[in-house]
């Protein structure tokens, strides 16, 4: 390779790298993602609830990560963006500390989604309202995409997970052990009905509380 030959590689690489960086990032939100909060996150018993349609919260969530400055140094560091929405849920998991705080506190375990299985947690029930829970912060888990082949495609970055609140948020549910646990109101008189768009808008439901549930 000649010398103008390097000089002209060398510029090529510079061009595309300040393209990268000025390209708006390429966020995926995973259709089985969106599934799995369906499941999982619009109903009492594996963990923090949503008060939002899953259809807001993933139009919150491309947002939020798009406009996300620190974005590849989050999505390869910790991977956690913490952002306030308002309204936007529950926080029904607590720290083992805290359940003293909580009226009528029973010790029980429930069933939780993890990967394409469940596992089993710790679990407490409580007379508590579910409005004591309210939430105006929502937790995004962002990696860098990678192609078929497991490299990481520039620019691009997925959403792995989404939840209102920050309780438990620095380690997955199978490594909880005695320190988180799921927080089951034992009566829920909440405002909910499924709205035109099949999210959440306003119902009223009661809840009674289940030994063992899939979050």
């Amino acid at each position: 390779m000649t010398l103008n030959e390097l000089k002209n590689l060398v510029r090529q690489i510079i061009k595309e790298e300040d393209m990268s960086q000025s390209t708006e990032p390429q966020i995926i939100f995973p259709d089985w993602l969106e599934q799995k909060l369906e499941r999982v996150h619009t109903r009492v018993g594996q963990g923090s609830i949503f008060a939002k349609s899953i259809g807001d919260i993933k139009n919150d969530v491309l947002k939020i990560v798009k406009n996300e400055p620190n974005l590849d140094k989050i999505a390869n560091s910790s991977g956690t963006i913490q952002k306030k929405v308002n309204g936007v849920g529950y926080d029904l998991v607590i720290s083992k500390d805290n359940i003293k705080s909580l009226p009528n506190a029973k010790m029980t375990k429930v069933e939780k989604e993890e990967g394409n299985g469940t596992i089993t947690v710790n679990a407490v029930s409580t007379t508590a309202p579910l409005t004591q829970f309210k939430t105006n912060t929502l937790t995004i888990i962002v990696r860098p995409a990678k192609d078929t082949s497991g490299n990481v495609t520039p620019n691009n970055y997925i959403i792995l997970s989404v939840f209102p609140g920050v309780v438990g948020a620095d380690k997955r549910a199978s490594e909880w052990g005695d320190d988180y646990y799921v927080v089951l109101p034992q009566k829920i008189t909440s405002t909910i009905k499924e709205n035109s768009t099949g999210g959440i808008n306003k119902l009223k439901q009661n809840f009674k509380k289940k030994s063992c549930v899939s979050r």
